[in-house]
């Protein structure tokens, strides 16, 4: 995150924070590797800055669109918008999420506007998604069979494992077993549920 900082916005480090919404402290110890910054962070750092969000969480590709990837003591680039990049909606953040178009197509293969990223939240799937963790999900497929969906539920966007029941009914349980599951009757549902989509891509930082 220095790297970038230094080279990209040439900005104190107080004055990233504020525009991060965290700490002087927090950011120092995010550059100095003490601690880690949750994905959802690391993402408002790639919007802050225009780095690829695949390069920050993974280390993957190019660090902006059109430079040839960061050397020690080597200026990146400039940061300039191009078509290489497209922007998603991010549930739970309430902003668009740049990824790379190229990393879209070679590991999701999945149109760009069929796609919406959830910022975890909580500690009901821990072990599986954990707090502030990133999920990207496919928003065409709304008809939920067996595994991680977005759901809508009481106003909040969440994340639970789907399981399809006789009788027409969705059972949901969250990897916490503090969290007792549930089930839907998917003829019926609830006024405040809905399905967002199935959960194509989790990201975490390491």
């Amino acid at each position: 995150m220095r790297f970038i900082r230094d080279t990209v916005l040439k900005e104190a480090r107080d004055v990233t924070a504020q525009k991060l919404g965290i700490s002087l402290v927090s950011l120092q110890n995010y550059e100095g590797g003490t601690r880690k910054p949750s994905a959802v962070l690391v993402a408002k750092f790639s919007r802050l800055t225009g780095a690829r969000l695949d390069w920050l969480l993974f280390g993957e590709g190019e660090a902006l669109p059109g430079a040839t990837g960061p050397r020690t003591g080597e200026p990146l680039a400039p940061y300039a918008p191009q078509g290489a990049h497209v922007e998603v909606l991010c549930y739970g953040d309430g902003a668009a999420l740049p990824l790379a178009l190229g990393w879209l197509e070679s590991r999701l293969k999945l149109p760009a506007g069929q796609l919406a990223a959830v910022a975890v939240a909580g500690d009901a799937m821990d072990g599986v998604l954990n707090d502030g963790d990133l999920a990207l999900i496919n928003r065409a497929e709304t008809q939920p069979g067996s595994g991680l969906y977005a759901l809508e539920l009481d106003g909040e966007v969440v994340v639970r494992r789907a399981q399809r029941l006789p009788g027409g009914k969705l059972g949901l349980s969250s990897a916490n077993e503090a969290y007792p599951p549930f089930e839907v009757d998917l003829a019926a549902p609830p006024a405040d549920f809905s399905v967002l989509g199935r959960v194509v891509w989790l990201g975490r930082q390491v």
